[in-house]
C-alpha cells in the first residue's frame, strides 16, 4: 500500500514529542519537503528548528551519533534547497546568521567536514544573493583569516571576495595582507594565503577593483620574494605565471628582475621551473635555449618547453638551429641510452616531417635515422587503426616480433598515401567483397557469418 508522505510527516508533527531528529530523520521528510507541504515549510522554518538543525553541522559532538550521515545530510539539503519558500527563509535568517557566526569563532570550526557544509551552503545563498551573515557581522574576514588553513575556508574567502556585491574585502589591505603572509617563513602559513592569492588572480574579472591591487609594488615584491625564495616548485611556477601575466599586462617588474636576475634568468647553471616562465620576460635566443636542452638538469625543467618552441620555429630557424648548433648530433646520438625522453621523441617526429621542408634537415645520417627510428612511429600515428595487429599464432610471428631485423627506409608523407592504397587494392577483391581467404576457415552458417 502505497503511503502519502505528508500524511505520515504530519503524524509527526502531531506529535508532541516529537523531536528535530524525528522529523527529519523520517523517511518521508525530504519527499514531503519537495511537494512543499506547508506546516513541514513553517516547521522548518522556526527559530528553533533552524538552532537544532545546525547542530548537527556545525557540532563535533553530533559525529559519533548513529544517525549523523542521515541527519546531516538531510539538513544540508533542507538548507541548501532550491524551493523559493525555503530558500528565502535561510538567506534572510538572523537566527541562521548567528549560528554561522557561532560557529567560525569555536572550536568546531578546526573540523574539515564542518567547514565543508557550511561553505556548501554559504556558497549557493551568495550566488542567488546577499546573505544575512554578511549584512550582520563586521568581523567575518577576521573569522574566515583564522581558519584559511582550511581548503573549504580557502574557497569561500576566494568566492566572497570576487563578489563585488558583498563589500568584504574590496580593498586595499586585503591583497596586501595575503601578499605578506605569503612570504612567511613557516609553510603552515604561507601556503594557504598562496593558494588563496592564485584563486583569487585567477577568478578575477578585468572589472574587479581587487585586480588593481596586484599591479602596486610592495605586493609586485612580495610575490616576487615568495617565488624566489619557496621551496617548492610548484609554488614557484604558479607563482612566476601570475607575474609573468602582469608583466604581459604591462607591469612595471624592471625593480624586482634586477634584484632577483639569478633566480629568474635562464642560464646553463640556473635551469629552473622559474627561470623557464621567465623566459617570455628575459627573451633569450631560441638557438641558446637549444644548446641549453642536453643539460643533466635541463629535462625536468626545459624539456617540455622546448618541445612546444620546436612547433613554433619556422622552416629558416629549423635550419639555422641545425647548421648553427650541434643540437641535431646531439639528439641522435642520445637515442637508446637512458637519457633519451619523450620529449625527445617529440621533438624527433616534428623534425622527421619537416626533412623534405628544410633542406638543412637532408642529409643521410639524419635521412637514416629517421628511417630506423622515427618512420615506424610515424607509421603507428598516421594509421587509421594504429597499424595491424601480430597474431601469435602466425608463422613469421617471431621474425615480425623483432623490430632490429627491419630495415627502414626514409619515405615521405606521400609516399605512404602509395602504400596505404596499394593495402586497401590488395584487400578488395574484383567483385568488390573484402577477401577473407586469409581469415581462416569459412562460417558454417549464415549467423557466423553475420556475426
Amino acid at each position: 500500500m502505497e503511503v502519502d508522505p505528508t500524511a505520515a510527516i504530519q503524524r509527526v508533527l502531531d506529535n508532541p514529542r516529537s523531536t528535530v531528529e524525528n522529523v527529519v530523520g523520517n523517511d518521508y521528510f525530504l519527499q514531503a519537503l519537495k511537494v512543499e507541504y506547508k506546516p513541514l515549510l513553517n516547521y522548518v522554518s522556526r527559530d528553533q528548528t533552524i538552532i537544532e538543525m545546525c547542530k548537527w553541522i556545525f557540532s563535533e559532538d553530533k559525529m559519533s551519533d548513529p544517525n549523523y550521515n542521515k541527519m546531516s545530510s538531510s539538513v544540508i539539503r533542507v538548507f541548501t534547497s532550491s524551493i523559493p519558500q525555503v530558500f528565502m527563509v535561510f538567506i534572510e535568517s538572523k537566527t541562521f546568521a548567528d549560528q554561522c557566526y557561532s560557529f567560525l569563532g569555536s572550536n568546531d570550526s578546526a573540523n574539515p567536514q564542518l567547514c565543508g557544509f557550511l561553505y556548501t551552503i554559504l556558497s549557493q545563498q551568495i550566488r542567488w544573493g546577499r546573505p544575512k551573515f554578511f549584512k550582520l557581522y563586521q568581523d567575518v574576514g577576521n573569522l574566515l583569516f583564522a581558519r584559511m588553513r582550511n581548503l573549504a575556508i580557502q574557497e569561500l574567502i576566494v568566492l566572497v571576495a570576487t563578489r563585488q556585491s558583498l563589500n568584504l574585502f574590496n580593498d586595499s589591505r586585503f591583497i596586501l595582507y595575503l601578499s605578506t603572509v605569503a612570504t612567511a617563513q613557516d609553510a603552515d602559513v604561507s601556503r594557504p594565503a598562496i593558494t588563496i592569492l592564485l584563486q583569487l588572480y585567477d577568478s578575477l574579472s578585468d572589472e574587479s577593483p581587487l585586480l588593481e591591487e596586484f599591479f602596486k609594488p610592495e605586493i609586485v615584491a612580495n610575490l616576487f620574494k615568495v617565488c624566489c625564495e619557496t621551496t617548492s616548485p610548484l609554488v614557484a611556477n604558479d607563482i612566476a605565471a601570475v607575474l609573468t601575466s602582469l608583466y604581459a599586462l604591462s607591469c612595471d617588474l624592471e625593480p624586482n628582475l634586477t634584484k632577483y636576475e639569478k633566480y629568474l634568468r635562464l642560464t646553463k647553471d640556473n635551469i629552473t621551473p622559474l627561470s623557464v616562465a621567465f623566459i617570455s620576460v628575459y627573451n633569450p635566443s631560441y638557438l641558446d635555449i637549444f644548446q641549453l636542452y642536453f643539460l643533466p638538469n635541463a629535462h625536468l625543467n626545459l624539456h617540455s618547453y622546448c618541445s612546444q618552441l620546436i612547433m613554433r620555429l619556422s622552416f629558416q630557424e629549423i635550419n639555422s638551429l641545425v647548421e648553427e648548433t650541434d643540437f641535431l648530433e646531439q639528439l641522435m646520438s642520445t637515442y637508446g641510452t637512458p637519457q633519451w625522453c619523450s620529449h625527445m621523441v617529440q621533438i624527433s617526429l616534428v623534425l622527421a616531417r619537416l626533412t623534405t621542408e628544410c633542406s638543412a634537415l637532408q642529409f643521410e645520417k639524419w635521412e637514416n635515422f629517421v628511417g630506423a627510428n622515427i618512420v615506424p612511429l610515424l607509421r603507428i600515428i598516421e594509421s587509421e587503426y594504429g597499424g595491424s595487429l601480430i597474431s601469435p599464432g602466425s608463422e613469421n610471428f617471431e621474425e615480425e616480433e623483432s623490430t632490429d631485423s627491419y630495415d627502414y627506409d626514409y619515405y615521405s608523407s606521400d609516399d605512404y598515401e602509395e602504400d596505404k592504397s596499394d593495402d586497401a587494392e590488395q584487400e578488395i577483391g574484383q567483385d568488390g567483397e573484402m577477401d577473407t581467404s586469409d581469415s581462416g576457415s569459412e562460417p558454417e552458417n549464415a549467423n557466423d557469418q553475420k556475426e
